[in-house]
């Protein structure tokens, strides 16, 4: 940026020399005779050609700040040409770019509108493919209810009377326990569930949580138990030490001890479940507890106790299942375990679990011998473990000594690793199996 000093300073000396030029030729003018005082005053008298000489002086003066100021000056306009010059582009580029802002925002409203044209489209065609799966799911739920309510004319067809008797009272006894039942759990009549090869007279109930009923199909059943993608085990609870075993039987004969106290006195359930957490901290007061799993073996411990006071003696039945995998896996198990389970007869088919027939008779399988378990070893680990638990829920008939009731008996039944992946096929399944007859 040049100084502007310099170019008021040229300014100022060109206008005095105009001044000095014209007040010379004035003064040269206006004399009468040569000899004449051109300039009297303040002690000066200017005579000769004093008047010619500032003539001349002032014009030479003139004509060098010109020549100084003039490039100055064309300097200066066409810096202001230039700079106007970009100013001017500058604001052709800025309305240029102000009127492609405005296409695109105009084309910006355009695409907005149509994708919330689009979301709304979509919005409503997932709507109307909730509702058809709904309708789907209930138009299967209200099948396999037919099936069931055929299935069970069909079985009551060839019952004797007693039988009817025996069975009517049954589900008169059932629904009695379910009225006490909070409501996340649920004994239901299953007459297409497992059954017993060889065996004709008998009626199967599954113990559930309703939570699970409403599983994606095919319908496996809604289930009591459900287990981590590669678990075999449920942890009773969370501390900075593992739970030892010693513990982890203090704990289950607690609830045993409540669950079976509120079956003797007909209480609501509901209130040892929400009693739990108090309870088990008395055992326990380091521990974080699963309160579902721990709430799923009090509800069948209430179930098994009512019915037994009923003078109903069922089998418990667990069966254990698998989704499928990404990838093969392997993890390490802590020891070889043998168990005993009544394999499945029924063509393998992987759909829902309906009818499937199991032998009376036990065989021995044995999981783990090189230190792992994969994933198809999932559904009898699983089952096996939920019954050594449901085992020792069931074992403290010293809470109860003046109540008389039978053992129960467990059976396992095969379970099935299926092809897909699906979290609603990790689970175990409980199932009360109750015979109207002795064979």
């Amino acid at each position: 940026m040049e100084f502007p000093f310099l170019k008021i300073f040229l300014l100022i000396c060109l206008l005095a020399f105009g001044v000095l030029l014209i007040v010379s030729v004035v003064m040269v003018v206006r004399r009468k005779n040569p000899d004449d005082a051109l300039f009297k005053g303040l002690g000066v008298e200017a005579r000769g050609p004093v008047p010619f000489v500032l003539v001349v002086v002032a014009a030479v003066g003139l004509w060098g700040l010109w020549n100084t100021y003039s490039p100055t000056l064309e300097k200066e306009n066409e810096r202001l040409e230039k700079a106007k010059k970009e100013i001017e582009q500058d604001l052709a580029a800025a309305r240029a770019e102000l009127k492609k802002d405005g296409a695109e925002l105009e084309n910006t409203k355009e695409l907005l509108q149509q994708e919330k044209a689009e979301r709304s489209q979509l919005g409503i065609e997932s709507e109307n493919l909730k509702n058809q799966l709904a309708n789907a799911q209930e138009e299967v739920n209200k099948q396999r209810e037919r099936t069931r309510a055929a299935w069970d004319t069909i079985q009551e067809h060839w019952m004797t009377d007693d039988e009817k008797k025996a069975l009517n009272d049954l589900k008169q006894n059932v629904e009695a326990v379910n009225k006490d039942l909070p409501n996340e759990f649920r004994v239901v009549a299953t007459p297409l569930g497992p059954r017993i090869d060889g065996r004709k007279s008998f009626v199967t109930f599954e113990v559930r949580r309703t939570a699970f009923e409403r599983d994606s199909p095919p319908a496996r059943g809604a289930g009591l138990f459900r287990f981590a993608s590669t678990q075999y085990t449920i942890r009773i609870g969370y501390g900075k030490e593992e739970i030892s075993e010693a513990q982890r039987i203090q704990i289950i004969q607690k609830i045993c001890e409540q669950a079976a106290s509120a079956a003797v006195n007909k209480a609501p359930l509901g209130e040892i479940i929400r009693a739990l957490p108090g309870t088990l901290k008395a055992t326990a007061a380091n521990l974080d507890f699963d309160l579902e799993f721990l709430s799923d073996l009090a509800a069948f411990r209430y179930v098994v106790m009512r019915l037994q006071l009923m003078r109903v003696n069922p089998i418990v039945l667990v069966r254990g299942s698998a989704d499928g995998e990404k990838a093969a896996w392997h993890q390490r198990l802590d020891r070889p375990y043998e168990i005993k389970l009544h394999n499945e007869t029924t063509p393998k088919r992987d759909s829902a679990d309906d009818g499937l027939t199991f032998e009376q008779g036990e065989s021995s399988i044995t999981i783990g011998e090189d230190g792992t378990y994969a994933n198809k070893d999932l559904p009898d680990l699983r089952a096996n473990w939920i019954w050594n638990n449901l085992k020792d829920v069931l074992d403290c008939q010293q809470a109860t000594p003046d109540i008389s009731v039978s053992s129960v008996r467990f059976w396992i039944l095969e379970g099935r690793e299926y092809s897909h992946l699906d979290q609603n096929d990790r689970k175990a399944r409980v199932y009360l199996l109750m015979f109207l007859k002795e064979d």
